[in-house]
């Protein structure tokens, strides 16, 4: 009773998750076998009944005990949060919370899952090791409105059931990073997606999230000419909003960093549509000097069919007058 009272006075927070196969230091491979059938089935069939596991196999246990007893899991909704629901019979909550917390007192790099494990592991948790990568991955699946995920800290724009079944197997590498988004960020987000919308037409932008906004940002960009990406006939600064553009791999970083560093100083709050402006008019605009530049240089008034025929006519004459090989190629090219 002694033992009991201290580790309850220790261990208060901890969750009350009972399966033998997962809650231990180290499952046996039949377990591991288990519980990668039981993530396949998270992802395959997230609305099922029983994630559409038929009959009871190992995984249906493991479903059932982890998962369903926890509250976690409503047919036809899929995984719930813990976070402030009505019922929490595993006690998942105060887990989540410190998850949270720990995640928002680092806002500024990725947290590694090894470094939230370690917090898992201690008072007032005392999470075994086994269960780490299943609550790791439905931490997340409930989270993804404020978590961003990192792989080899490289932004992961979602969790598919191959980096799942990876993070089961080796969670090393596997980065979780908190995303607090405020007015002031709403505000800017709205701006950007206002940007994004006038780039693209009949883009469907409504809901103000930073990966949609900075895919629907990329997505325009993509859709600039290729020579915008390697010309160095810009202006200072749209040649640096171009390089992050082509660089970018974080909407996170990308928005609330990099693009807000263009606005931060600047009078003018169009900086950013002015820039954007400069990228996309760069190839049509340069078209445009060198139809100047040949109807100048060639004497026509337009690039009517009649004054076409009247230049070819020209060229037709001098064919073979000129010694000048790039001439010789114009010239043939204009026949």
């Amino acid at each position: 009773e002694l033992a009991s009272e201290i580790c309850d006075r220790r261990f208060f927070a901890a969750p009350t998750i009972k399966n033998e196969l997962l809650n231990r230091k180290r499952p046996s491979s039949n377990a591991r076998d288990a519980q990668n059938k039981l993530i396949r089935k998270l992802f395959q069939n997230p609305l099922e009944e029983n994630l559409g596991i038929i009959g009871f196999p190992a995984e249906r246990g493991l479903f059932e005990s982890i998962i369903v007893n926890s509250g976690l899991f409503l047919e036809g909704k899929g995984i719930q949060d813990p976070r402030g629901a009505e019922t929490d019979p595993s006690n998942l909550g105060p887990l989540w919370k410190a998850t949270d917390d720990l995640l928002k007192k680092n806002t500024s790099r990725p947290v590694e899952l090894k470094e939230i494990f370690e917090l898992w592991s201690k008072q007032p948790f005392g999470v075994n090791a086994g269960l780490h990568s299943l609550l790791a991955i439905l931490y997340f699946i409930t989270s993804k409105s404020n978590v961003l995920l990192y792989l080899d800290k490289v932004f992961q724009t979602e969790l598919f059931e191959e980096d799942a079944e990876l993070l089961s197997a080796n969670p090393n590498g596997f980065s979780f990073r908190w995303m607090e988004i405020g007015e002031e960020e709403k505000a800017f987000l709205g701006q950007l997606a206002n940007l994004a919308k006038s780039l693209q037409d009949n883009l469907p932008l409504d809901d103000l999230v930073p990966l949609d906004v900075g895919r629907a940002l990329i997505a325009a960009f993509d859709n600039f000419h290729p020579i915008t990406t390697r010309t160095l006939n810009l202006n200072q600064k749209a040649r640096s909003l171009r390089d992050l553009m082509v660089n970018a791999n974080d909407p996170n970083e990308l928005i609330f960093t990099d693009l807000k560093g263009f606005t931060e100083g600047n009078e003018s709050k169009d900086v950013l549509e002015n820039l954007f402006e400069d990228l996309s008019s760069y190839y049509p605009n340069k078209l445009q000097e060198i139809r100047n530049l040949l109807r100048t240089n060639l004497r026509i008034h337009s690039f009517s069919d009649e004054s076409i025929r009247e230049i070819q006519a020209r060229a037709e004459n001098i064919r073979d007058v000129s010694g000048d090989f790039k001439m010789k190629a114009f010239i043939n090219r204009i026949c």
